[in-house]
């Protein structure tokens, strides 16, 4: 074998380690978080109780001031714990909703930024609940009043209670819409990336090929390629995941994210590790192959 086609099997064979490994990360994404329905798959293992809490506490409740002077924190905990009990359907219809509009921002399909949640089934609830709350047992100064009395005096609350929900680009911040547009960008490019890089390990397989011009010659370094890329990616797989896993304990993440973020971690790293056992399978066929047909050769 001359000095040139050696140096050129070199290049290549270096050139193909790194295209696969990064492939991997490529796929990765690709199958991931780059894919809006694995993405609502995931958000709707979150807790729901506690999403439906936030929207009702932090989104609803929280920009209303309530006209009465009285003690009724009891009453709201208890209303709110009610709702969340029968949110849950369309809390999960709100997450796919919400989901696919930002996956259409991501992928150039929608210009703006800016999705709106209607909280009418919310308000709807909610009122309901405190109303039935109230009525039932009134605070201090309430007891008196007859049903339909209590009811106007909580009017002016019920009117306060938003009917709507906007997440635009404002609620965002300007950090986290940074993030966001490294994302679309990343999103913008993706697809081009993807295949052109499934065209450029086909042709430096078969550039390998051309050069053995050999079947035992290129199984052989097909085969050592594959398996030691395959080697490296499952060891980058237990790497990943041992660092995610253990981020996910410390103080600063939400206790309710950290039973998880895990899970979330481990079907993230799933492709990598089917994609990294599948290269090592292939590696240790292709070199099984450049063996048997050496001794048929002979």
């Amino acid at each position: 074998m001359s000095f040139f086609k050696s140096f050129g099997l070199a290049i290549l064979g270096v050139l193909l380690f790194l295209s696969i490994s990064f492939f991997g990360l490529v796929f990765t994404l690709d199958q991931t978080l780059l894919n809006r329905d694995f993405t609502v798959a995931q958000v709707e293992k979150l807790d729901t109780a506690t999403l439906a809490e936030y929207i009702i506490r932090d989104q609803v409740i929280s920009q209303v001031a309530f006209p009465i002077k009285l003690p009724i924190d009891a009453f709201i905990a208890g209303a709110v714990n009610e709702t969340i009990t029968d949110l849950e359907p369309w809390l999960k219809q709100q997450t796919r909703d919400v989901t696919y509009y930002f996956y259409d921002y991501l992928e150039g399909k929608s210009q703006n930024l800016s999705v709106v949640i209607e909280l009418e089934t919310v308000k709807e609830l909610l009122i309901n609940n405190i109303s039935q709350a109230v009525i039932a047992s009134p605070p201090p100064g309430l007891t008196d009043m007859p049903p339909a009395t209590i009811e106007r005096y909580l009017e002016p609350y019920y009117d306060r209670i938003p009917s709507s929900f906007e997440i635009d680009e404002a609620w965002l911040g300007p950090q986290n819409m940074a993030q966001i547009e490294q994302l679309r960008l990343l999103a913008s490019h993706f697809n081009i990336v993807y295949y052109a890089l499934i065209g450029f390990i086909l042709f430096l397989i078969l550039m390998t090929i051309l050069l053995h011009h050999s079947v035992r010659g290129s199984t052989r370094a097909l085969g050592a390629t594959f398996f030691s890329c395959g080697i490296a990616s499952y060891g980058g797989f237990w790497l990943a995941r041992y660092a995610i896993g253990s981020q996910s304990a410390l103080p600063q993440v939400p206790v309710y994210l950290q039973s998880w973020l895990p899970q979330l971690m481990a079907d993230i790293l799933a492709p990598m590790e089917v994609y990294s056992l599948a290269l090592g399978g292939t590696g240790v066929v292709l070199l099984i192959v450049s063996f048997a047909y050496r001794r048929q050769a002979e």
